[in-house]
């Protein structure tokens, strides 16, 4: 499959497996690949797709063999990925007689927030960009751009809410990304990429639209998810909130869980979890939980956080509003009524989030008890 790079002397192609992006002549590159990770010279680049339980080790004796069956000459620079290079997205950019174009595959099934714990082992589900700049970068340019372009990364995860795996943090990047950033050396010398300038607002705006268009191919991940998939993204399973809805039911109405509840309570969760109001209040509060936990609500410390229980009453506000925008006054008692239980996973999201899920819960029960 032939693919259309808007700068003269590159020609780019899927191969089987492979995406192959050719040089008439060499181009200067900075990169972080696998193979020949460097500054220099290069004719030409390869985006290898390995299975995702690929032997590092062996990684240089499958790109020799690659580069040989393709027929490449010249110095090659190789990057692996694990994820569909067919599934791969181009955006181009341009200004007067700039032009810049971003080719990126993009897994995110191993997202990272940069501070996080190191794994144990990494994937090979990574994001891979690959910068093509007609211009003439100096090497303190090509640097300058690998960061605007991992600023990008970063925005595009942001703009996804795509959560890390190993700290549900929003994810920067995941734990095995790549870059390479080639320049064709045409006119006068550009010193600077970063955000203030017009080479990295090109930049910036290719490598955004490119990370988010092929995380879409490759995973169906768009901002307007459903609600369900974004709490599960945050380790909180649908499960774990019956469990605990079933709970605080059967506590404070007395009465055991029967099967028609169980099926009242199930069947009325997953409804709630697709109402966009209802979303848009639950939202709400997992990113007041967050701001809390980080110290960014206004005159509370995080230092004293039993004190601040006493005085921030935002969750319950939320709480009682969901409860009311179900079942009306009846779910705000409802609300009162399981305002000091934590069964299950709302002891782990406290003192926020478990408010907020709590009127959740009671504006269902109200709702299933109006029914009897």
């Amino acid at each position: 499959m032939k693919l259309y790079i808007p700068i003269e002397g590159i020609k780019a192609e899927v191969r089987q497996r492979d995406l192959i992006i050719r040089f008439a002549s060499p181009l200067r590159a900075l990169s972080s690949s696998v193979l020949n990770r460097s500054y220099s010279r290069f004719s030409a680049i390869v985006n290898k797709q390995v299975a995702a339980d690929c032997d590092h080790a062996k990684i240089r004796e499958l790109f020799f063999d690659t580069v040989k069956r393709l027929g490449l000459s010249g110095r090659v620079l190789g990057l692996i990925t694990a994820v569909d290079v067919n599934n791969m997205s181009i955006v181009n950019k341009a200004h007067s007689k700039l032009t810049v174009c971003a080719v990126v595959t993009a897994g995110v099934l191993n997202p990272a927030s940069a501070g996080d714990s190191a794994p144990e082992e990494t994937r090979n589900s990574t994001i891979n960009i690959i910068l093509f700049i007609d211009g003439n970068l100096t090497q303190h340019c090509m640097v300058n751009s690998v960061m605007t372009a991992t600023e990008a990364k970063s925005a595009a995860l942001r703009d996804l809410d795509i959560r890390s795996s190993l700290s549900m943090e929003l994810a920067t990047g995941t734990t095995s990304d790549m870059i390479a950033v080639a320049c064709t050396g045409k006119g006068r010398p550009l010193m600077f990429a970063g955000t203030a300038t017009k080479l990295g607002e090109l930049i910036g705006g290719a490598v955004k639209e490119a990370v988010k268009s092929a995380i879409r191919k490759q995973h169906g991940i768009t901002p307007d998810r459903l609600l369900l998939k974004r709490l599960e993204e945050r380790g909180i399973e649908f499960d774990l909130l019956l469990d605990s809805a079933l709970e605080l039911y059967s506590q404070q109405f007395n009465k055991r869980a029967k099967k028609v509840t169980i099926q009242s309570l199930t069947h009325g969760l997953k409804n709630a979890l697709m109402d966009a109001n209802i979303s848009a209040l639950v939202l709400a509060g997992l990113r007041l939980h967050e701001d809390y936990h980080r110290g960014l609500i206004p005159n509370l410390s995080v230092e004293t956080p039993e004190q601040n229980y006493t005085f921030l009453n935002a969750g319950q506000m939320l709480g009682k509003t969901l409860a009311n925008c179900m079942a009306g006054p009846t779910g705000v008692q409802t609300f009162l009524k399981f305002s000091k239980e934590n069964p299950g996973i709302l002891r782990e999201l406290a003192p926020i989030a478990n408010d907020v899920f709590k009127g959740l819960f009671a504006g269902l029960s109200s709702e299933i008890l109006a029914k009897k």
